[in-house]
């Protein structure tokens, strides 16, 4: 049996991605994810970060088969003609350069051109674009977070908390996490924490005094608020 740390980490990070995927529907869903930079815009194959992490959730990337670049194993030549003929349920879009700027440019495209309105995916506001904290460079610790963040995206209804509010309305990731756990979740979870080692502490804190005071001055504490020197 395998032992060690590292181990441990692994078993962890493939039991969080089994659990994020048991959430999921059991359905087809197949799924383009384009690369946009300043300059051009690519197909992202299985090899991708993207293209791997689509693969976890078993969702068929149409870019499969396709002759990667020369210059970059894991892309493909972009088509228009060719995306509108896949007719993918979700497209992805992972970028490089700054997020805003880009996708202000690629959604001015996406409304103005007649194409990209024929495709289902652009009606029903299924355009995603990925984190690039998690999507740009390989996340490491994070795929977790990655395939989450993906996950969500397609079935956000799936990930919902009853006491947190994470239908992301604008399509947006949280981008921030801290030891694999989303900003806001951790800050709640925090919170928790330390409303127990509080409330602890103060029970640990009246036993002890309650101790060392004797009875008769235990209604000073308890009732009065007062206890004596």
């Amino acid at each position: 049996v395998p032992e060690g740390p590292h181990w441990i980490f692994v078993l962890i990070t493939v039991n969080k991605i089994a659990e994020i995927k048991a959430k999921l529907p059991n359905e087809h869903k197949r799924i383009a994810i384009l690369h946009s930079t300043a300059q051009n815009v690519t197909v992202q194959l299985e090899g991708s970060i993207a293209g791997s992490t689509a693969e976890i959730l078993e969702f068929e990337n149409i870019a499969k088969g396709l002759t990667p670049l020369e210059s970059n194993p894991t892309s493909a030549p972009y088509s228009l003609e060719t995306l509108v003929s896949a007719n993918p349920d979700v497209i992805f879009v992972t970028s490089m350069g700054k997020l805003e700027t880009i996708k202000k440019s690629m959604m001015e495209n996406v409304e103005n051109n007649p194409a990209w309105q024929t495709l289902p995916a652009v009606k029903e506001k299924k355009v995603y674009f990925l984190p690039q904290e998690l999507f740009l460079l390989s996340p490491g610790i994070h795929y977790p977070e990655a395939v989450e963040a993906m996950a969500k995206l397609v079935y956000p209804d799936k990930f919902n908390w009853w006491w947190i509010d994470m239908t992301m309305q604008k399509q947006e990731v949280l981008q921030t996490t801290k030891f694999g756990i989303a900003i806001n979740k951790w800050r709640i979870l925090m919170m928790i924490v330390f409303a127990i080692l509080a409330c602890s502490g103060i029970i640990c804190s009246i036993i002890s005094g309650a101790v060392a005071i004797p009875i008769s001055e235990l209604k000073n504490i308890f009732i009065d608020g007062v206890s004596s020197p």
